[in-house]
């Protein structure tokens, strides 16, 4: 190399370096900016929930403290079962016979059965909601949601429910119903004022059961395909948080312990892990709004 031509290779080698430092530093920007752009926009990130894992109770824990009162045979043959759903103002327990496509009414005074209600294709869900005096179904073979009245015990109305609807839950300030449409991936939201869907929420991923948190005031969601419980707002309709289910997989059954007066601890379980465990994550800290991290109203 003559001494002119070793200037030259200097001043390429730094431009070829100067080059790479802008490309990297270009990259990093367009990576900042897609970030900030998905946490405002985006879908909200699973992030932890209190959860502790308490174990079934053994046989022999649970017939020390419970006994059967009576025995009562069911019409429809020896087949699935699945929801139930209880009316405490007028005594009725609905139950779900999935393997009939029957709504089954029993009176708890009476111990009898009051009525079924047939031509519920493949029913899964069932909801009683007292104040209204009707009782909401969904009709999986069907994909629809039939509404019973509870005077009749007829059906009074049917509406249109995504792909695979199941487990519902009710919104009493806005008059809402949410319907998990498990293969659909969705929650289908229906105004039971207007009887008419509303609104699809996607989830990303398989829905399992639904519930209302009275203390939150939100929708919660199994996501059983992601491992997933979600929290939706219901005044606006919107998915606003995701938090993940260490140790539970596909979770599909999701029950709600409300506590009555402020401030009492309550319970979210999430049922089904691999484990054959239950997992219940701690809720008495959203009973202040939701502003702590690990509170499922938090966004």
């Amino acid at each position: 190399m003559t001494k002119q031509d070793k200037p030259t290779g200097q001043r390429e080698q730094h431009r070829r370096g100067m080059l790479w430092r802008v490309l990297i530093i270009g990259a990093l920007l367009v990576a900042i900016l897609v970030g900030a752009f998905l946490r405002s926009f985006g879908s909200p990130s699973a992030s932890p929930l209190p959860v502790r894992i308490q174990a079934s109770p053994s046989p022999a824990r649970v017939s020390a403290h419970l006994e059967t009162v009576a025995d009562i045979p069911l019409p429809g043959g020896a087949s699935r079962f699945d929801y139930q759903s209880l009316d405490p103002r007028r005594g009725l327990l609905f139950i779900s016979h999935l393997g009939a496509s029957t709504v089954t009414v029993f009176d708890l005074a009476s111990r009898s059965i009051r009525a079924n209600i047939a031509h519920i294709a493949d029913v899964h869900g069932v909801l009683a909601i007292p104040e209204l005096g009707r009782v909401y179904t969904s009709a999986t073979g069907e994909n629809q949601v039939k509404v019973i009245d509870e005077q009749s015990l007829r059906v009074v109305a049917t509406i249109l429910a995504g792909v695979y609807p199941d487990g519902m839950a009710y919104d009493p300030l806005t008059q809402h119903l949410f319907v998990s449409d498990e293969t659909g991936g969705t929650e289908t939201v229906i105004d039971v004022r207007s009887e008419q869907q509303i609104a699809t929420i996607p989830l990303g991923g398989e829905a399992g059961n639904t519930q209302y948190d009275p203390v939150s005031r939100r929708i919660f969601v199994d996501v059983q395909t992601l491992d997933q419980l979600v929290a939706i707002d219901p005044t606006t309709n919107r998915l606003i948080a995701r938090y993940g289910l260490p140790n539970c997989d596909h979770d599909h059954s999701l029950l709600i312990d409300a506590p009555s007066p402020p401030g009492v601890r309550g319970l979210r379980r999430q049922q089904r892990p691999a484990d054959g465990r239950s997992a219940l994550s701690d809720s008495d800290r959203c009973a202040d709004g939701g502003d702590n991290p690990g509170c499922a109203g938090a966004g």
